[in-house]
């Protein structure tokens, strides 16, 4: 029998900030990797959810009684959610160095300031339960509220496609978390705002696919048959074009299309206004 304080709670716990840190008197090879990339990054480093157990005692019933204290992912950044989550763990060093080596060269080399978070929870798999459907799903990353868990599984065998896929899952995760508290796009969109939603027919054009009068428009590719897509997914795609290109890429794909390179241009600014790095 145990008692998980900080996840009954509706507001975040700040009685466990001590427990992220990696005491100098642990030797083991796990400590030390946790506490050296906290000294080299500034960001706790966990492979566990559980931050904390301490005895406290025996029940009425004569059961043992633990004080648990335990990252709570349910408890996210602009919400609160209930499904349950499920977590796996990393059995070998190997796995674990495999895994920060990709943090640091592939998420935190393009992070800076306020988007590089508290803390890291470095797991091979995370699954959420979903009430409806009775399943349980996997996901990439979970960004709580003082700490993102990121799935790695197979991190090491993975070769530079799958690495970017990831890379490009995760970026575009945590750059969106903190563009849709921001209020002015107003410049991007004004790009494209004469497209945005219209029927192709409403200006003489054939229903059907076409990627180089959509770029004209300014979109990155026709997404729809018989209409233009809507602001807000015109963003999220342009977000995930630049966390996975560079722009000397992005540039020479885009670069004779004007109403795409003034989006690109306008969304950079705002990225690295933020702490985005290209």
């Amino acid at each position: 029998m145990s008692s998980c304080s900080s996840e009954d709670e509706l507001e975040p716990s700040h009685k466990d900030e001590i427990y992220f840190f990696v005491s100098n008197s642990a030797t083991d090879e796990e400590s030390v990797l946790r506490r050296s990339f906290y000294e080299e990054t500034g960001i706790h480093l966990l492979f566990n959810d559980t931050l904390h157990v301490e005895y406290i005692g025996v029940d009425g019933f004569g059961d043992k009684v633990y004080d648990v204290e335990k990252v709570d992912l349910n408890y996210l950044q602009t919400s609160i959610i209930s499904d349950p989550i499920r977590l796996g763990y990393f059995k070998t060093s190997d796995d674990k160095l495999a895994a920060v080596d990709f943090i640091k060269s592939s998420i935190l080399s393009h992070l800076n300031g306020n988007m590089r978070p508290y803390s890291f929870l470095l797991v091979p798999s995370i699954e959420m339960y979903d009430d409806y459907y009775e399943e349980w799903n996997d996901e990439d990353i979970i960004k709580g509220w003082r700490c993102t868990a990121i799935a790695l599984e197979g991190i090491g065998n993975m070769d530079e496609e799958e690495k970017l896929e990831l890379k490009t899952t995760c970026l575009y995760s945590i750059v969106k978390d903190v563009i849709n508290k921001m209020d002015y796009f107003e410049e991007f969109y004004s790009y494209s705002d004469p497209y945005y939603g219209m029927y192709k027919e409403d200006f003489d054009l054939p229903e059907e696919y076409d990627d180089e009068q959509a770029r004209q428009f300014g979109f990155l590719e026709d997404y729809k048959s018989y209409y233009y897509i809507y602001p807000e997914k015109d963003l999220e795609y342009f977000i995930q074009e630049a966390v996975s290109t560079t722009e000397d890429e992005f540039t020479s794909m885009y670069g004779e299309y004007p109403l795409i390179m003034g989006k690109y241009n306008t969304l950079k600014k705002r990225m690295e206004s933020i702490g985005y790095i290209f």
